[in-house]
């Protein structure tokens, strides 16, 4: 297994940290009713969301990469 690098985002990361992102939710609140619902369309709208967010130069994310692969974000 390789170590795990920490980086700041970039905007070019943003369709893995909305599959992450969606995925999390999903896994975390799949008992109540209404989360599969709630995650229809969520890939695009996260997407534009973390589009969003990565180009803003006054936020701050950092993705967690293991073989150069986004695994995690926070």
């Amino acid at each position: 297994m390789s170590d795990i690098t920490i980086r700041p985002a970039l905007v070019d990361d943003a369709r893995t940290i909305a599959d992450i992102h969606i995925r999390s939710f999903l896994e975390s609140y799949a008992h109540l009713p209404k989360t599969h619902r709630a995650a229809q369309g969520g890939l695009e709208k996260r997407l534009r969301l973390w589009k969003r967010l990565l180009g803003d130069p006054e936020k701050t994310t950092l993705v967690a990469c293991q073989d150069e692969e986004v695994v995690g974000f926070i």
